[in-house]
């Protein structure tokens, strides 16, 4: 027996549990559990749910994670007949018995499947699967998409492609997000008490955030995966997190089993829909990238003793060449920010046994740290127009990327530094800048914590522990930050995601 037929006999018994499930019955438990998970919403009287459940702090506790929701959901689609059936989630007992069978049939997958080798694989796939559900969404991740999607040049592509304006594309996703913080389904179409949405505005939305359900069903069908990616697959709710459902009379129910995948399609997922559609995009998206992140530096009002400096081109002999996209200088320090768009494909998220999907986005990474070496080369050869290398003060480097990546652990640490050591060998750099300037990895969620703690502390009194420490320097820059300096990290001025807030809410006020 194969692999994949051995799964597939430890699967059917957990087949058997949805077959018994009504569809619509389902999507309602389902979306009344999404909601106490995101938002601590209380669990309706209807549904039957275990005190330790209710009185529990965090999913530990929950002894139920929103992770196995999505699975759980998936299976539904997939299995559950729409009609009323024998048995229902509302039936704690029902539910823990499903969830209990999921947790049981998945360690029997990697007790397939796992090794010495591939742990680390392993634990880089959860990162990836459960800490942007235990992250949640909150406006600061909303009105940074929104406002790099409104930078002047970048506007205008978004705009054409998507057939709705950046302005409506975020109100109505907010008007459709608080539709499903009260109700589970939504009944199509319907008129907008918002005087500047239109129809069509809805309808351009739907295009981009809906699915049809019996689409969405014959992609569950037909993407089975009895293997190692059995709980890690792409789920396509992700990308359009609404189901459009048809009855036998022609009316269409909208549905949102997960609504927080609407905030996720409001963040990261716009990305998706227009990276391929428009060659312009991706130049314009990383130069909209980096004129946020020098707006949101000057938002914090950095004092006397620092100074923004914006990237720059310039020659050597006749060939052109750009600094890094900015530097905060202060009397003893310099940090070098080179900010990428670049996203973490989901092969990468997806296998255990294949490292190959992994390395190459490792190696990609590198690249990236490397070019900021050989650019840093240029500016102590004084080859930079506005800021002349002076021996005395210390240097750190920081790559920020839009998304956190999860580059944490023995595996990708030294996968990393690996392919950083060839490149410098290639190249001849000094291998010395390595110690000499350390470098870190953020996402933009933690830069913004990071520049308000600077502000107060300086760059060298952040990254001293931080990148010389061996215990703390694979930490993730928020989690260092919040045992560092917990007093410091919420001081930032919020006037900058405030205003861009106000400018959104004043379009919809009566």
């Amino acid at each position: 027996m194969t692999d994949s037929q051995k799964i597939f006999e430890n699967y059917k018994p957990l087949k058997n549990h949805f077959t018994k499930l009504s569809l619509a019955d389902s999507l309602y438990v389902i979306w009344a559990y999404s909601q106490n998970f995101s938002f601590n919403s209380k669990m309706p009287q209807d549904i039957q749910v275990a005190k330790y459940f209710i009185d529990a702090e965090d999913f530990i506790e929950k002894k139920f994670f929103p992770w196995e929701l999505e699975i759980i959901l998936r299976e539904v689609i997939i299995n559950s007949p729409d009609r009323r059936n024998k048995k229902s989630l509302r039936e704690w007992d029902y539910l823990r018995k499903i969830v209990n069978q999921l947790k049981d049939f998945e360690n029997k997958i990697s007790e397939i499947y796992s090794e010495r080798r591939n742990v680390y694989v392993e634990l880089f796939r959860v990162a990836h699967r459960q800490f942007p559900l235990q992250n949640k969404i909150d406006t600061k991740d909303l009105i940074r998409h929104y406002k790099i999607f409104s930078d002047k040049d970048l506007k205008p592509i978004v705009e054409n492609e998507l057939n709705i304006t950046v302005d409506k594309l975020y109100i109505i996703g907010l008007m459709f997000s608080g539709f499903f913080l009260k109700s589970h389904n939504i009944i199509y179409p319907f008129k907008s008490d918002i005087s500047i949405i239109d129809e069509t505005s809805i309808d351009s939305f739907l295009k981009l955030f809906s699915i049809d359900f019996s689409e969405l069903k014959e992609f569950y069908d037909s993407n089975k995966q009895f293997n190692d990616k059995f709980a890690y697959s792409f789920n396509p709710l992700r990308a359009r997190p609404i189901i459009k459902k048809e009855n036998t009379k022609g009316e269409i129910t909208l549905y949102a089993p997960i609504p927080l995948l609407i905030l996720f399609k409001l963040t990261s997922g716009i990305y998706y829909d227009l990276v391929n559609s428009n060659k312009k995009f991706g130049e314009k998206f990383g130069f909209a990238f980096e004129n946020y992140v020098g707006e949101f530096c000057v938002s914090q009002k950095l004092n006397d003793g620092f100074k923004l400096i914006k990237g720059e081109k310039y020659k050597i002999g006749k060939r052109e060449k750009e600094t890094v996209d900015w530097i905060i200088e202060e009397k003893s320090s310099l940090l070098f920010i080179e900010c990428k768009t670049k996203r973490l494909k989901n092969i990468a998220k997806e296998g255990l046994e294949d490292e190959q999907p992994i390395k190459l986005e490792i190696k990609k990474m590198a690249e990236f740290v490397f070019q900021v070496y050989k650019s840093i080369k240029d500016f102590k050869e004084n080859k930079y127009p506005s800021i002349k290398y002076n021996p005395e003060q210390e240097i750190f480097l920081i790559i920020l990327t839009l998304e956190e990546w999860y580059l944490f652990g023995n595996f990708t640490d030294e996968e990393l530094f690996k392919e950083i050591e060839t490149l410098f060998s290639q190249s001849g750099l000094p291998k010395d800048y390595l110690e000499e300037m350390p470098f870190t990895i953020i996402s933009t969620r933690d830069f913004e914590l990071l520049i308000p703690v600077i502000k107060e502390v300086g760059i060298r009194e952040v990254f001293k522990e931080k990148l010389l420490n061996k215990e703390t320097k694979s930490w993730n820059m928020g989690i260092y930050l919040s045992n560092a300096f917990p007093k410091l990290i919420n001081n930032n001025d919020k006037t900058f995601q405030e205003d861009a807030l106000d400018k959104l809410i004043n379009q919809v006020k009566p």
